[in-house]
């Protein structure tokens, strides 16, 4: 009876235990598939106008059909594809003007219909093109007879109202609304035109119109470039009104498609004189591929400007700035290549690296990725070279075969894309969306380690490799959401060599490989991390010899959880037969469950144990803990396919976070104290507010620890106070410029960053006040706000002023000293980008969603800039308030020096320094420069250094 006992106590245990875990399961932080602020704006509006005149009828020898019947096939096939824009229909009205079957509308609402009208088209009568133009324009103005201003900027400026200018209306089919569609000063607007001939019957535009002979490079036989042109030149809409310094224009863009008999050269002439391009077709299929490069053209003009590289640290006639961008409606992606003129403004494009890669010989592209069966690096080329979780991702829902198709798409192969049988997606190009991931330029080493010991002397030392890699071929490496980290070449974008790290490889619905080739697939990230790149002094291979190499460590930030690790010191070296000495490690949650989503952007160093680690929070939603904990991993480590914790990496745990509360650690900071080039101090935040501290100055591995302890847990530096303050960005640290470093005050840094979320959609209804911190590092734990200065601002239109309250650093005087400062922001504004110093400044962006404005881009923010010893207004002028290129008296306002300036054109992303100039891509799509104060160059730009030393 004993043992029943035993056993009905242990069962009735198992039974609360399992009560138990289902009562607190544990929850995860919400992370979004997509960019958390959609920053398209206003959907774009298109009139789609179909000839419908009597040529439309003739039969297209071989099909069985008739002109217009091919048109209307092509046109269907467009209405079912597209998707986020708004559009109508509209033909001929008989021989005079144009009929309105639907009005421009949102294509969820629209689509029926405009099917339905299509297939009622019947072909007769003249082919209006001019008449039926001019009137759409009348349709775009419906509603409102303001005054538009003809030929704005030029000798000939005239002014009239619109319907002077548009007299004529078109012919509305019943049901349609008969005002003007054009809904936003943000909101563009094209025609896309079809047309099998020339215009017939075509002159009836009123002289009083002033429209008849608009276009003076046009054809004066025709009034078509004419009405175009207008369209394109004026704003119709000049009611709707843009905030201040944000330029606008409601204007036409006109995209003309020429079926078999067309006009070719006066289409080209209309295509020119209405800001579009000329599409030609001469069967079904072109003209299908017609009407898709049109819309493609349209939905590609709507998007994000995501971050910006420069392939110079400081303004020269030959600096190239690289702009990555995304676009929400295609999910597609793009860099492009701008030359700088010599006061640094976009002067030309270089190239565009989708257009190259769309252009690029699938079966030519270095592709790798890691088989963690043969822990070797691969091709990512031939299916059975493949690990076997990533053959069955691949064959999801097929066999063998299916899963190289899967590959050859994944290359480029566009052949079974978007085809009748619907086989897989349809791309508008071969390069995925790039959201998150910022460019990093490579080429001569910029680490600037120094020749003395604990670095390689002698014959190794660190000047003779930049020496040898000086005149290394520049690749531009970034990470996108077509599943690869990308190379391309910097001189004209041509991709050198892509990697697919192992652990985006899924089989589950809606991840994986696979998916990206569903044609029911919607947005998720996959390698959207910011790679980061530094020379190390290491072997990078099993059997290799230690040496100088240039490491690019990865990872996938909301795509996967893991890290890896590529040698890039030559890149021609980049074959797929070198594969296996390219792929150094992969790390991974397969590799330790306190790994969570790789929203840590890593660090490389050299530690004060003689090796060289990459640095790296654990992320979010790590499977084996909901703490935030610190991974030290060994650049030499795993090099054999193995992890083994204390030998290839550590692990720091903060001990901060529950299954009912889950944290994680985000991106690290780390400072060389001593100045002898290793690091000694690292810093990070956490979701809960917290910024920790970790002393790695030991020359003894297992000494690491957490600069504070209670007994056996740890103690942050800081703490922000309330529920949704959490810390995602990385810290910028400085040495303080106004106490001298002392026995009793180390390390004497100051610690700054700001509090926000957005990582997920409900993120963006947060209003809680967020903040941003100048903590003093001096030996002190659990520092609060009670213990800092506050600064405040006041706001004058675009403009901000800080206050200037002094800061008291008195070590060891408890009644008098102040820890350091900080700054509120109200009503949803917060930093979730990374803070940046130069010279004794700190600046950072702020982020204010806006989810109601279709004209926000997603929100707004403001451009903040502090002195770093008190949080205050800067003592000097830092930046041109006035846009004149010039830092004068006139920057400053009622005598104060400028502390922020509002972005006006969407939600801004990181800004990048080159030089006096401060370059910040926005969710509009723009790319704003301001001139600053000089800051210099900061060396060790790609390395992990971030100490200050005034």
């Amino acid at each position: 009876m004993r043992w029943f006992k035993r056993l009905a106590r242990r069962m009735i245990s198992i039974v609360m235990l399992t009560m138990l875990a289902v009562t607190v399961q544990a929850q995860d932080v919400p992370l979004s598939n997509e960019p958390v602020l959609d920053s398209t704006s206003a959907e774009p509006n298109i009139m789609l106008l179909i000839d419908s005149s009597g040529s439309m009828s003739i039969p297209v020898s071989g099909t069985g059909k008739t002109r217009l019947q091919i048109a209307q096939d092509a046109a269907i096939e467009l209405v079912n594809e597209l998707t986020n824009v708004r559009i109508g229909l509209s033909i001929f009205n008989g021989s005079s003007g144009a009929r309105i079957l639907v009005g421009i509308n949102d294509i969820d609402s629209n689509k029926n219909t405009m099917i339905s009208q299509i297939n009622g088209i019947n072909a007769g009568g003249n082919t209006p093109l001019a008449e039926a133009t001019y009137q759409i324009g009348r349709y775009l103005v419906q509603g409102h007879n303001g005054t538009l201003v003809l030929h704005p900027d030029q000798t000939n400026e005239t002014r009239q109202s619109a319907y002077t200018t548009f007299s004529q209306q078109p012919r509305y089919n019943n049901g349609v609304t008969q005002s003007s569609p054009i809904q936003a000063f943000c909101q563009k607007s094209f025609i896309i035109m079809l047309t099998d001939g020339e215009p017939t019957s075509d002159t009836n535009i009123p002289y009083s119109s002033g429209l008849r002979n608009y276009y003076p490079q046009g054809n004066s036989s025709f009034f078509l470039d004419d009405i175009v042109n207008a369209l394109f030149d004026m704003d119709l809409r000049p009611d709707l009104q843009a905030p201040e310094d944000v330029t606008k224009k409601n204007n036409v863009v006109t995209y003309p498609v020429g079926f078999i008999g067309a006009n070719e050269s006066l289409m080209r002439t209309v295509a020119e004189a209405g800001g579009g391009e000329y599409f030609d077709a001469n069967n079904s299929d072109e003209l299908t591929a017609a009407f898709n490069s049109a819309t493609a053209a349209i939905i590609s003009g709507s998007s994000t400007a995501a971050a910006t590289s420069f392939s110079t640290l400081s303004l020269t006639e030959d600096t190239t700035a690289y702009v990555t961008l995304y676009n929400t409606n295609s999910w597609s992606g793009n860099i492009i290549a701008y030359d700088l003129d010599t006061q640094g403004d976009l002067d030309g494009i270089d190239w565009e690296a989708a257009n190259v890669l769309d252009n690029t010989l699938p079966g030519s592209r270095v592709i790798l990725t890691y088989n963690r069966d043969t822990l070797r690096g691969v091709s990512f080329k031939q299916l059975t070279d493949l690990s076997q979780l990533q053959q069955d991702d691949l064959t999801v829902g097929g066999n063998a075969q299916l899963g190289q198709d899967r590959i050859d798409y994944l290359r480029g192969n566009r052949s079974n894309e978007g085809d009748a049988s619907g086989d897989f997606r349809k791309r508008a190009s071969v390069l995925g969306d790039i959201v998150n991931s910022a460019t990093v330029y490579v080429a001569q080493p910029i680490s600037n380690w120094p020749d003395t010991a604990p670095f390689p002397t002698g014959s190794n030392k660190y000047s003779n490799y930049e020496v040898a890699q000086n005149n290394r071929t520049p690749i531009i490496y970034v990470g996108a959401n077509d599943g690869m980290l990308h190379g391309f070449a910097a001189s004209n974008g041509a991709e050198k060599i892509a990697y697919i790290p192992d652990s985006v490889f899924s089989t589950s619905g809606n991840a994986g490989l696979h998916y990206l080739t569903d044609t029911d697939y919607e947005h998720r990230f996959y390698v959207d991390g910011t790679p980061v790149v530094a020379d190390a002094y290491i072997k990078t291979t099993r059997s290799g010899s230690v040496s100088w190499h240039t490491i690019l460590v990865g990872s996938e930030r909301n795509g996967g959880t893991g890290y890896f690790a590529l040698d890039i010191t030559n890149p021609s070296n980049f074959t797929e037969g070198n594969a296996n000495n390219l792929v150094m490690w992969e790390f991974s949650s397969r590799d330790d469950d306190r790994l969570g989503q790789s929203y840590s952007a890593p660090i490389i160093g050299l530690m004060n144990n003689g090796r060289w680690a990459a640095i790296f929070g654990n992320g979010y939603n790590a499977p084996g803990t909901k703490e935030a904990q610190l991974f030290i991993v060994y650049l030499d480590g795993g090099l054999n396919g193995e992890w083994r914790e204390g030998q290839d990496y550590i692990v720091l745990n903060t001990k901060v976070g529950s299954n009912g509360q889950p944290n994680g650690l985000a991106s690290p900071a780390a400072v060389d104290l001593d100045g002898n080039g290793t690091i000694d101090r690292i810093y990070a935040g956490d979701l809960r507010g917290n910024m920790w501290a970790v002393d790695t100055s030991s020359n003894i591995a297992s000494n690491w620890d957490f600069a504070y302890n209670r007994g056996s847990n740890p103690r942050a530096l800081f703490n922000a106070p309330g529920n949704d303050l959490a810390i995602t960005t990385k810290p910028t640290v400085v040495i303080n410029p106004v106490v001298s470093t002392t026995d009793s005050n180390q390390p004497n840094t100051i610690v700054m960053f700001g509090t926000g979320r957005l990582l997920a959609s409900a993120d963006k209804n947060i209003t809680e006040t967020q903040s941003f911190y100048g903590i003093w590092d001096h030996g002190e734990d659990n520092i609060n706000r009670s213990d800092l200065v506050e600064q405040t601002f006041t706001t004058s239109g675009n403009n901000r002023i800080l206050s200037d309250n002094s800061v008291p650093y008195e070590a060891g005087n408890s009644g008098q000293s102040k820890e350091g400062w900080y700054i509120d922001f109200t009503n949803g504004e917060r930093i979730v980008t990374n803070p940046a110093t130069r010279n004794g400044l700190v600046f950072f962006n702020t982020t204010i969603p806006d989810i109601a404005n279709p004209c926000s881009f997603g929100g707004s923010g403001w451009l903040m800039i502090a002195k770093v010893e008190n949080g205050g207004q800067p003592d000097e002028v830092v930046v041109d308030v006035n846009n004149d290129d010039q830092l004068t008296d006139d920057d400053m306002i009622n005598g104060n020096v400028v502390s922020g300036i509002k972005y006006e054109s969407g939600v801004p992303s990181e800004s990048s320094f080159l030089g006096d100039q401060l370059y910040t891509a926005t969710s509009s799509g723009q790319l704003e420069r301001k001139k600053i104060i000089d800051v210099g160059v900061k060396e060790g730009r790609i390395s992990w250094k971030e100490l200050e030393r005034d």
